[in-house]
């Protein structure tokens, strides 16, 4: 993890000393279903059930009591990023992508308890826990097809990502709470980015897969230096 920080804190140097470049770019944008929002949901629609089967001494017929916890995810598939891009010709680009990612989770224990007619299910709501997830992402760009008013990409982003948890117990009427703190990598494919516009604002939308969402819309700014401006 060390040697990660290290790069990405290299590449994210190098990114602000080609300052001299003629083009850069600042944009804002919303994702939608990124890497961490699709690994909560698959958790939470997995059931871990342990079965033990019990005699009924009354009706001389089995009882199975099922007992899983479950977990599920309230959030909205959304999160928000802003990068900075700095063009190093028409071809190619590097840049540096910052996130931002909010997920509450709800948790609770099922209880399935089958006789020989019927079933009786038996929920308790034990906790929540949330999780704020931010990334800083170097990023490296490649112009497919590139014109005036119109432009289509592909981006390869790896660095960071800062996950603070916060679990929040209920038992007994009170609540506890236990917070934790995780540093792991974070990756983001783009395989295709269409942007269109002026000279100035553009809109764009992106599409791949990592922490930065299945797809991407926001909006681009685009400012030059003083020698690009005069030619």
């Amino acid at each position: 993890m060390k040697r990660i920080s290290l790069v990405v804190l290299l590449f994210i140097g190098f990114s602000f000393s080609c300052l001299a470049q003629p083009e850069h770019r600042i944009s804002a944008s919303v994702g939608f279903y990124n890497h961490t929002y699709i690994h909560d949901e698959y958790k939470s629609t997995d059931h871990y059930y342990n079965e033990q089967e019990l005699y009924d001494y009354h009706n001389y017929n089995d009882t199975i009591i099922c007992i899983g916890n479950r977990s599920e995810l309230k959030s909205k598939p959304i999160n928000l990023n802003i990068h900075y891009e700095c063009m190093l010709g028409k071809r190619a680009g590097i840049g540096v992508c910052v996130g931002y990612n909010n997920l509450k989770i709800k948790q609770y224990t099922e209880t399935d308890t089958t006789f020989s007619s019927s079933v009786n299910t038996t929920i308790h709501y034990w906790g929540d826990l949330h999780k704020h997830l931010f990334i800083i992402m170097p990023e490296a760009i490649i112009n497919y097809f590139k014109r005036t008013h119109v432009a289509m990409y592909g981006k390869l982003g790896f660095g960071l990502s800062l996950c603070l948890e916060k679990n929040i117990i209920y038992a007994d009427s009170k609540s506890d709470s236990k917070k934790t703190f995780r540093l792991g990598p974070s990756l983001q494919y783009t395989l295709l980015g269409i942007e269109i516009g002026g000279m100035l604002w553009r809109g764009f939308a992106e599409f791949g897969y990592g922490y930065q969402g299945v797809a991407q819309v926001g909006v681009k700014y685009t400012f030059r230096n003083k020698e690009s401006r005069a030619e």
